[in-house]
């Protein structure tokens, strides 16, 4: 039991990131359509924020960790994407109005859009590894349990929006 809201944390940052991902793909779609440009941007930027931000998570989680610094994360990315699901269309608009290259402006829209959530919700699992490393002598075993229940959920959580 002590364990089950450690878990249930890493499945939520890592589903709602999936999801995140493919929904923010489909609001960007209007604006710059879905080419592979677009996907590939969106995917690259979604990797490269998850080996940075577990990079910078790790750090983090070295000073500062537990369950009220895991309940933050989460009410800051939920706050972050009700701003950012009301205020993407403008932000879109003044981006499009500035950049004309399209690449760029895959780049730089897709950036603006995913970074802070994603660095929010991915420090998640570096924080609770180091809860959950209390006891060395089951850290292999408490590591590969998270790092399973974080694929295993964002894979359904990609599943499920897509269907959506």
């Amino acid at each position: 039991m002590k364990y089950t809201l450690l878990f249930l944390m890493i499945f939520f940052s890592n589903a709602i990131i999936m999801v995140f991902e493919i929904i923010w793909i489909r609001i960007l779609s209007p604006f710059i359509g879905g080419s592979i440009v677009t996907w590939g941007t969106i995917i690259g930027i979604i990797l490269f924020s998850l080996s940075l931000w577990n990079y910078y998570g790790g750090k983090f989680a070295d000073r500062w960790y537990g369950v009220l610094y895991l309940k933050n994360l989460f009410l800051l990315a939920s706050l972050l994407l009700f701003f950012l699901f009301f205020c993407n269309t403008v932000i879109l608009e003044y981006l499009s109005s500035h950049i004309k290259n399209l690449e760029m402006y895959v780049l730089i829209s897709a950036t603006i859009l995913f970074w802070p959530v994603s660095y929010l919700l991915w420090i998640v699992s570096p924080i609770v590894m180091k809860i959950l490393i209390q006891d060395i002598h089951k850290s292999g075993l408490m590591v590969g349990i998270a790092s399973g229940v974080g694929a295993l959920w964002g894979i359904i959580g990609t599943i499920i929006s897509g269907f959506v």
